[in-house]
Protein backbone atom coordinates (compact mmCIF):
# COMPACT_ATOMS: atom_id res chain seq x y z
CA UNK A 1 0.00 0.00 0.00
CA UNK A 2 2.28 2.44 -1.17
CA UNK A 3 -0.34 5.68 -0.19
CA UNK A 4 0.74 4.61 3.59
CA UNK A 5 3.66 5.90 5.20
CA UNK A 6 6.66 3.41 5.60
CA UNK A 7 7.05 1.22 8.08
CA UNK A 8 9.93 1.16 10.27
CA UNK A 9 11.41 -1.05 13.46
CA UNK A 10 13.38 0.57 15.60
CA UNK A 11 15.32 -1.67 17.71
CA UNK A 12 16.80 -0.05 21.55
CA UNK A 13 19.20 -1.39 23.99
CA UNK A 14 18.09 -1.91 27.26
CA UNK A 15 20.42 -1.74 30.34
CA UNK A 16 21.33 -4.48 31.78
CA UNK A 17 20.25 -4.58 35.22
CA UNK A 18 20.99 -7.37 37.89
CA UNK A 19 16.67 -8.66 37.02
CA UNK A 20 17.85 -8.63 33.31
CA UNK A 21 20.89 -10.94 34.28
CA UNK A 22 18.68 -13.26 36.20
CA UNK A 23 16.07 -13.52 33.97
CA UNK A 24 19.10 -14.40 31.79
CA UNK A 25 20.09 -16.92 33.70
CA UNK A 26 17.08 -19.50 33.87
CA UNK A 27 18.25 -22.55 31.13
CA UNK A 28 14.82 -22.21 29.00
CA UNK A 29 17.59 -19.63 27.28
CA UNK A 30 19.90 -22.62 26.47
CA UNK A 31 17.25 -24.86 25.27
CA UNK A 32 16.21 -21.96 22.88
CA UNK A 33 19.86 -21.85 21.70
CA UNK A 34 20.30 -25.66 21.45
CA UNK A 35 16.68 -26.13 19.44
CA UNK A 36 17.49 -22.43 17.19
CA UNK A 37 21.11 -23.80 16.26
CA UNK A 38 19.89 -27.47 14.83
CA UNK A 39 17.35 -25.47 13.04
CA UNK A 40 16.74 -22.06 12.58
CA UNK A 41 14.00 -21.72 9.93
CA UNK A 42 12.33 -24.20 11.91
CA UNK A 43 12.63 -22.96 15.00
CA UNK A 44 11.52 -19.28 13.53
CA UNK A 45 8.67 -20.83 11.59
CA UNK A 46 7.28 -22.70 15.00
CA UNK A 47 8.31 -20.86 18.13
CA UNK A 48 8.47 -24.23 20.33
CA UNK A 49 6.46 -23.51 23.41
CA UNK A 50 7.59 -25.45 26.33
CA UNK A 51 7.38 -24.87 30.26
CA UNK A 52 10.92 -24.08 30.27
CA UNK A 53 10.87 -21.99 27.12
CA UNK A 54 7.95 -19.99 27.78
CA UNK A 55 8.77 -19.44 31.49
CA UNK A 56 12.33 -17.83 30.15
CA UNK A 57 10.68 -15.33 28.07
CA UNK A 58 8.17 -14.45 30.84
CA UNK A 59 11.20 -13.60 33.32
CA UNK A 60 12.42 -11.87 31.11
CA UNK A 61 9.67 -9.25 30.12
CA UNK A 62 8.85 -8.85 33.59
CA UNK A 63 12.40 -8.23 34.09
CA UNK A 64 12.51 -5.53 30.89
CA UNK A 65 9.53 -3.57 32.25
CA UNK A 66 11.71 -0.50 34.09
CA UNK A 67 13.80 0.07 31.07
CA UNK A 68 10.32 -0.32 28.88
CA UNK A 69 8.53 2.45 30.87
CA UNK A 70 11.33 4.66 31.18
CA UNK A 71 11.64 4.74 27.34
CA UNK A 72 7.85 5.35 27.01
CA UNK A 73 7.58 8.14 28.82
CA UNK A 74 11.14 9.61 26.91
CA UNK A 75 8.97 8.79 23.81
CA UNK A 76 5.74 11.12 25.46
CA UNK A 77 8.13 13.73 27.19
CA UNK A 78 9.59 14.65 23.10
CA UNK A 79 6.54 15.15 21.82
CA UNK A 80 5.00 11.32 20.95
CA UNK A 81 1.37 12.48 21.27
CA UNK A 82 0.06 8.55 21.43
CA UNK A 83 1.17 5.61 21.46
CA UNK A 84 -0.14 1.46 21.34
CA UNK A 85 1.85 -0.69 23.93
CA UNK A 86 1.53 -4.16 24.10
CA UNK A 87 2.87 -7.01 26.26
CA UNK A 88 2.28 -10.84 26.30
CA UNK A 89 2.19 -11.50 29.82
CA UNK A 90 -0.26 -10.36 32.47
CA UNK A 91 2.77 -9.92 34.54
CA UNK A 92 4.31 -7.89 32.38
CA UNK A 93 1.08 -5.37 31.58
CA UNK A 94 0.32 -4.96 35.38
CA UNK A 95 3.23 -3.18 35.93
CA UNK A 96 3.24 -0.87 32.92
CA UNK A 97 -0.47 -0.37 33.64
CA UNK A 98 0.64 0.89 37.04
CA UNK A 99 3.28 2.84 35.29
CA UNK A 100 1.84 4.66 32.81
CA UNK A 101 -2.10 5.64 34.20
CA UNK A 102 -0.86 9.03 34.97
CA UNK A 103 -0.48 9.70 30.63
CA UNK A 104 -4.19 8.82 30.10
CA UNK A 105 -4.36 5.37 29.42
CA UNK A 106 -6.88 2.63 28.10
CA UNK A 107 -6.93 -0.92 28.05
CA UNK A 108 -7.62 -4.58 27.33
CA UNK A 109 -6.49 -8.14 27.34
CA UNK A 110 -7.98 -11.30 26.74
CA UNK A 111 -11.11 -11.18 29.86
CA UNK A 112 -12.42 -7.85 28.03
CA UNK A 113 -15.45 -7.65 26.68
CA UNK A 114 -15.69 -6.91 22.75
CA UNK A 115 -18.32 -4.15 24.25
CA UNK A 116 -15.34 -2.90 26.43
CA UNK A 117 -12.60 -3.14 23.67
CA UNK A 118 -14.71 -0.99 21.24
CA UNK A 119 -14.96 1.68 23.76
CA UNK A 120 -11.37 1.70 24.57
CA UNK A 121 -10.41 2.43 20.72
CA UNK A 122 -13.19 4.56 20.03
CA UNK A 123 -11.34 6.44 23.45
CA UNK A 124 -7.67 5.99 22.07
CA UNK A 125 -8.97 7.22 18.45
CA UNK A 126 -11.15 10.27 19.49
CA UNK A 127 -10.05 12.13 22.79
CA UNK A 128 -6.58 13.87 22.85
CA UNK A 129 -6.25 13.20 27.08
CA UNK A 130 -5.76 9.56 26.34
CA UNK A 131 -2.59 8.72 24.81
CA UNK A 132 -1.99 5.35 25.28
CA UNK A 133 -3.70 2.38 24.76
CA UNK A 134 -2.54 -0.65 26.39
CA UNK A 135 -3.51 -4.52 25.62
CA UNK A 136 -2.30 -7.87 25.29
CA UNK A 137 -0.61 -8.76 22.13
CA UNK A 138 -3.36 -11.18 20.81
CA UNK A 139 -6.77 -8.98 21.10
CA UNK A 140 -4.96 -6.06 20.82
CA UNK A 141 -3.61 -7.29 17.52
CA UNK A 142 -7.36 -8.32 16.52
CA UNK A 143 -8.10 -5.77 13.85
CA UNK A 144 -8.84 -2.36 15.32
CA UNK A 145 -7.99 0.64 13.93
CA UNK A 146 -5.53 2.88 16.02
CA UNK A 147 -4.23 5.18 13.29
CA UNK A 148 -4.35 7.91 16.26
CA UNK A 149 -0.78 6.85 16.92
CA UNK A 150 2.30 6.42 14.45
CA UNK A 151 4.31 4.61 17.21
CA UNK A 152 3.87 0.86 18.55
CA UNK A 153 6.11 -0.19 21.66
CA UNK A 154 5.89 -3.97 21.94
CA UNK A 155 6.82 -4.79 25.25
CA UNK A 156 7.38 -8.78 24.83
CA UNK A 157 7.89 -8.87 20.83
CA UNK A 158 6.98 -12.03 19.31
CA UNK A 159 9.79 -14.17 17.61
CA UNK A 160 7.83 -14.64 14.75
CA UNK A 161 7.61 -12.01 12.60
CA UNK A 162 4.19 -11.86 11.04
CA UNK A 163 2.92 -11.66 14.79
CA UNK A 164 4.52 -8.15 15.44
CA UNK A 165 3.94 -7.07 11.96
CA UNK A 166 0.24 -7.58 12.33
CA UNK A 167 0.56 -5.85 15.40
CA UNK A 168 2.08 -2.85 14.04
CA UNK A 169 -0.93 -3.01 10.68
CA UNK A 170 -2.99 -1.61 13.64
CA UNK A 171 -1.66 1.71 12.50
CA UNK A 172 -0.32 1.07 9.53
CA UNK A 173 -3.37 1.17 7.51
CA UNK A 174 -6.24 3.20 6.12
CA UNK A 175 -6.88 6.50 8.09
CA UNK A 176 -3.19 6.95 8.73
CA UNK A 177 -2.33 10.80 8.07
CA UNK A 178 1.27 10.59 9.87
CA UNK A 179 4.66 10.66 8.18
CA UNK A 180 6.03 7.11 9.30
CA UNK A 181 4.88 3.87 11.74
CA UNK A 182 7.57 2.87 13.97
CA UNK A 183 7.48 -0.20 15.37
CA UNK A 184 9.76 0.26 19.11
CA UNK A 185 11.54 -2.70 19.97
CA UNK A 186 13.40 -3.33 23.04
CA UNK A 187 16.52 -5.95 23.23
CA UNK A 188 19.03 -6.74 25.58
CA UNK A 189 22.52 -6.68 23.89
CA UNK A 190 24.09 -10.10 23.27
CA UNK A 191 21.33 -11.71 24.42
CA UNK A 192 19.54 -14.57 22.48
CA UNK A 193 16.50 -12.68 22.76
CA UNK A 194 18.01 -9.78 20.57
CA UNK A 195 19.49 -12.77 17.73
CA UNK A 196 16.75 -14.27 16.95
CA UNK A 197 14.69 -11.24 16.64
CA UNK A 198 16.85 -9.02 14.43
CA UNK A 199 16.77 -12.46 12.22
CA UNK A 200 12.50 -12.06 12.91
CA UNK A 201 13.50 -8.09 11.63
CA UNK A 202 15.65 -9.12 8.40
CA UNK A 203 13.31 -11.66 7.68
CA UNK A 204 10.24 -9.54 7.71
CA UNK A 205 12.36 -6.81 5.89
CA UNK A 206 13.00 -9.66 3.25
CA UNK A 207 9.33 -10.18 2.30
CA UNK A 208 8.27 -6.44 1.91
CA UNK A 209 11.12 -5.70 -0.19
CA UNK A 210 9.91 -8.59 -2.33
CA UNK A 211 6.03 -7.96 -2.35
CA UNK A 212 7.10 -4.25 -3.20
CA UNK A 213 8.82 -5.87 -6.44
CA UNK A 214 5.70 -6.74 -7.57
CA UNK A 215 3.91 -3.88 -7.12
Amino acid sequence: MHELPPKQWHVFPLATTPEIRAALKHPGWKAAERLYEMDASAFNSGIPVDGAISTARRLLGEAKVGGVLEYIRDLLDSGVEKLVVAAWHHSVLAPLRAGLEAHGLVYMDGSTTPRAKQKAVDRFQSEAGIRIILGQTIPLGEGWTLTAAQDVVMAEPDWVPGKNDQLLDRVHRFGQSGDRVIGHVPVVPGSMDEKIFSVAIRKDQSIHAALDQQW
